[in-house]
């Protein structure tokens, strides 16, 4: 049954309000949504190292130590060197936390990037796993790495990864001022990075397969400082891009003011220290 025509209008402004209000609704839940899964995740960022225990961080250091060795083990002895790693990790935490606030996790680059350098630190981990044990880091199979070209969408992950990271470091030589262009890989660099890349997918698909390995306490702390490292680098590029740049006046104005870092009165500092030594004084004193 048709409605009357002016009862018919009535009924469509009707509508036409009520949608339109329902919309402004569901934009208006939509944008609180997502500022609010923003802030929850800043948030969990931001508290991560209330619920880190002592174990936990050092089990993430034994982990690091399996690929340096040298730099932890100089970290244990020096308790100055801790308490700046625990200082740095917190700011570290802070900006990222800040970044996820202002939607930087949000950026497909990002997303792209986090994965990639994921899957390589995945992939180094597990390389170490699989070390024979007789002095030789363990080589994946040339079989293995054409067995992923055969795959035409791997072939598009990797079009696509190249593309964002040259993106990235075009955005990274901008904000320090740099004018340098940024070339396409060529020759063999595109090969090794071909390889490099296939091995990477093979490594780190068998480690999130391996349960017992993706299990260990140290390899979800190591992925989240991973994720905050990248936030902050992506929030720092934005924030600081055109403020990085000093003039040598400026320079030498700073250096004027604090002298502590003047690299010339350094070295001035070092050779004293040096003849001192010579002379037979102690050099730890010293």
């Amino acid at each position: 049954m048709r409605l009357p025509p002016k009862l018919e209008k009535k009924v469509k402004r009707y509508l036409l309000a009520t949608l339109t209000t329902f919309l402004l609704a569901g934009a208006i839940f939509g944008v609180w949504w997502m500022q609010s899964e923003r802030a929850n995740a800043a948030r969990s960022e931001a508290e991560i190292l209330k619920s880190l225990t002592a174990e936990e961080i050092t089990s993430a250091l034994k982990s690091e130590a399996t690929a340096d060795r040298r730099a932890i083990a100089a970290m244990k002895k020096n308790p100055e060197r801790r308490q700046a790693f625990l200082k740095g990790l917190r700011q570290y935490l802070a900006v990222a936390a800040q970044a996820r606030r202002e939607g930087f996790a949000e950026n497909e680059n990002f997303k792209i990037n986090l994965e990639y350098k994921k899957n390589i630190l995945l992939a180094d981990l597990y390389r170490i796993k699989l070390n024979p044990g007789n002095g030789k880091a363990y080589v994946v199979p040339k079989e293995e790495v054409k067995a992923v070209w055969a795959n035409p969408e791997n072939e598009k992950l990797f079009e696509r990864d190249m593309r964002v990271l040259k993106e990235i470091r075009i955005a990274d030589a901008e904000s320090k001022g740099k004018k340098d262009i940024v070339t396409e890989l060529q020759g063999d660099a595109v090969e090794k990075a071909r390889k490099k890349w296939a091995r990477t997918q093979i490594l780190s698909e068998r480690a999130k397969a391996d349960d017992e390995f993706m299990n260990q306490p140290a390899i979800p702390i190591r992925l989240k400082i991973l994720e905050a490292g990248i936030l902050t680098s992506d929030y720092l590029r934005e924030k600081l891009a055109g403020n990085v740049n000093a003039t040598d006046r400026e320079i030498a104005d700073y250096l004027a003011a604090h002298p502590e870092y003047d690299v010339k009165k350094k070295l001035a500092r070092a050779e004293m220290v040096l003849a001192k030594a010579k002379a037979g004084e102690d050099f730890a004193k010293l």
